[in-house]
């Protein structure tokens, strides 16, 4: 009889780890693509996200370092800028999140974004691949993001 019950003790732990862990997962890939949305959104393309109120947006999510560079890096006027040369609305369609590693806290994740472009007489969906790495202490931040930069759309490279 105990070594049932010791069965049925490590049963129930182990599937209220792995629940935890679900929790954990989901709760990152619904941080990342809130993120994300706000990145990319743009509803129309001839009056897009002024550039600076965009990335003082983006501060929430952001370490203090992780804001700096990319705000130097005019890493958020992509999409509003690539969307007003296309005359296209762009829209976050589906956001894939894969964890690489784990370290002191930081968890860093590859990604792949599907992008749709709409330009009222022409729809493309883009896939646009990065690294991330989010810091998982009490709340969620982002302490890095990198897009690779030869994603293509109607003969405009991004």
């Amino acid at each position: 009889m105990k070594k049932w019950m010791t069965i049925i003790l490590i049963s129930i732990i182990s599937f209220g780890l792995a629940s935890c862990s679900n929790q954990d997962d989901a709760a990152v890939e619904d941080f990342v693509r809130e993120y994300k949305v706000k990145q990319y959104t743009v509803t129309d393309p001839m009056n897009p996200p002024d550039e600076v109120i965009l990335t003082e947006s983006m501060e929430k999510y952001l370490s203090e370092d992780a804001y700096i560079n990319l705000a130097a890096n005019r890493f958020y006027s992509v999409a509003p800028d690539l969307a007003k040369k296309l005359n296209a609305s762009i829209e976050l369609k589906d956001i894939t999140l894969e964890e690489v590693k784990t370290e002191d806290g930081v968890t860093s994740y590859k990604y792949s974004l599907e992008l749709l472009f709409d330009n009222g007489t022409k729809t493309e969906t883009v896939e646009r691949k990065g690294e991330l790495s989010i810091t998982t202490a009490e709340e969620f931040v982002i302490t890095r993001d990198w897009e690779n930069k030869i994603t293509e759309i109607w003969g405009e490279k991004f």
